[in-house]
């Protein structure tokens, strides 16, 4: 575990990996939350992942929760050179998850709407087809194709995801400022019976009042805020949520579960990207 990292800082990559979990989604839960939740140095998180980030930043789940754990540093107050081995450390995570990909129009410029200060949000989530340009694996999308919306992505993966892309989730104030009026015409919820249906192509029911498409309804989608406890939120309900539910905020104690969550990127016009 990050605990048992000694003072010396002289671990190779293989000693400091055989003290974390086995399980990648452990791995990637202890990155994004444990550390701070639990009081750990953050020194010794941030020489685990200059040490441990080109064998791990790989496995997607890992690298999100690598950078959840950089986001938080960036937070507080630091020295330069601190501020200088987070902002590597970031970027050798980026150039990991980007070795053999390439993210660029993965977003077309028409997608994004323009939100109250220097920020877009896309007009629609994230497609299966655009996520898996980052995620080939298709097993765990259930034969989904196309414009379907990618909806089984944990928060650490859909962190990874964005910062692939160059963007990063919406914080709660924005995902709120573009939800605009709660109609049922503009989501997809279950019937009468309860019956629900499966996660449906993006767009197709008619946008809200702001001109964004499926935000209730359809896939939740997970913002960047974060709980006390180091779980994250997502907003907006799925396939299988009444519609009156789906105007509240729904805090996910595992920031690696995934079943019926996806993503809707910002964009910072300011030219920031975390």
């Amino acid at each position: 575990m990050i605990h048992a990292l000694r003072e010396e800082h002289d671990e190779s990559a293989e000693t400091i990996s055989s003290q974390l979990p086995t399980d990648l989604r452990e791995r990637a839960q202890l990155f994004s939350a444990d550390w701070y939740v639990q009081g750990v140095d953050a020194d010794k998180v941030l020489f685990a992942i200059e040490v441990l980030a080109k064998i791990l930043a790989k496995h997607r789940a890992v690298a999100g929760g690598m950078l959840a754990a950089l986001d938080k540093m960036a937070e507080q107050k630091s020295s330069d050179e601190t501020k200088r081995r987070v902002a590597t450390a970031y970027a050798d995570i980026i150039g990991v998850l980007r070795d053999g990909s390439d993210p660029a129009g993965v977003v077309p410029n028409d997608e994004w709407i323009r939100l109250s200060g220097e920020v877009a949000l896309m007009k629609h989530e994230v497609t299966l087809e655009q996520y898996m340009r980052f995620d080939s694996d298709r097993s765990k999308h259930s034969g989904a194709t196309g414009r379907i919306a990618a909806s089984r992505v944990s928060w650490c993966e859909a962190r990874a995801f964005a910062a692939w892309a160059g963007y990063r989730l919406p914080t709660r104030e924005e995902w709120i400022q573009a939800c605009g009026e709660n109609a049922s015409n503009h989501g997809w919820f279950p019937n009468e019976k309860g019956e629900t249906s499966p996660v449906s192509a993006v767009g197709r029911l008619p946008p809200n009042n702001r001109g964004f498409y499926d935000m209730f309804g359809n896939a939740a989608e997970w913002i960047q805020d974060r709980g006390k406890d180091g779980g994250r939120f997502n907003m907006g309900g799925n396939v299988s949520k009444r519609p009156d539910s789906c105007a509240s905020i729904t805090e996910d104690r595992s920031v690696t579960t995934y079943t019926g969550t996806g993503i809707r990127l910002v964009r910072d016009l300011s030219g920031a990207k975390r």
